[in-house]
């Protein structure tokens, strides 16, 4: 994803990603749930990472 705009929250719930996840000059109004809700059953999986770079916003909100 790059260079969005999201007015509302960004839902990201138990998403498992086999590939490479490229997240750059985003903008998110009210947040989103990439990087959060560590440690539970539904956190997000990169099994080959993420690339992350220039969003304006909170990626890490439970």
């Amino acid at each position: 994803m790059k260079g969005n705009i999201f007015h509302g929250f960004l839902n990201f719930f138990d998403c498992q990603f086999g590939e490479t996840v490229y997240f750059s000059n985003n903008t998110l109004l009210k947040g989103c749930n990439l990087l959060g809700n560590k440690g539970e059953g539904y956190e997000i999986i990169f099994d080959n990472g993420i690339i992350q770079k220039g969003n304006i916003g909170r990626l890490d909100l439970e």
